[in-house]
């Protein structure tokens, strides 16, 4: 990992909401906004039904991307990698640690995904990503050869 792994970690604690991008069985792609957590290890948790198309896409190919932005600051977080059922025995800790203390700013009428789970048959998965980059296009760069983004897996 690269010596500013820690900008990512910085990033996305203020950040709950990505763009999760799939693959259908045919080839097509879908982009879904999820609310996720993150852990120290830039595992990112989150809940969807069976019945959506989000999750059929990730029963048969595992391999998804997700975007993480901030228009104001223009920065973002992108990564790609495998997504993977959360273990039954897990799920206590992810739910209530991880996935109920998701919270936007500055919406006091926040409902988060945890709540709704009695409707309908929940997934609660894990999106670990086996490549991920950082960009920050705040600053202009004075060498054309600068680079905004940053590989960090």
């Amino acid at each position: 990992m690269s010596k500013d792994f820690s900008k990512v970690q910085e990033f996305i604690k203020h950040y709950h909401m990505g763009i999760l991008s799939t693959v259908s069985e045919r080839g097509e792609p879908w982009g879904s906004a999820i609310i996720f957590a993150a852990d120290d290890d830039l595992k990112f948790y989150f809940m969807t039904r069976a019945d959506t198309l989000k999750y059929k896409n990730i029963e048969v190919n595992p391999l998804a991307a997700l975007t993480i932005a901030d228009e104001e600051k223009q920065v973002e977080v992108q990564a790609s990698g495998t997504i993977s059922r959360v273990d039954a025995k897990d799920y206590m800790d992810v739910i209530f640690k991880k996935l109920a203390s998701v919270k936007p700013r500055g919406d006091f009428q926040w409902v988060p995904p945890v709540i709704k789970v009695h409707r309908g048959d929940y997934m609660i998965l894990c999106f670990t990503p086996s490549s991920l980059q950082y960009a920050d296009f705040r600053q202009p760069k004075n060498d054309v050869h600068s680079e905004y983004i940053e590989k960090i897996i």
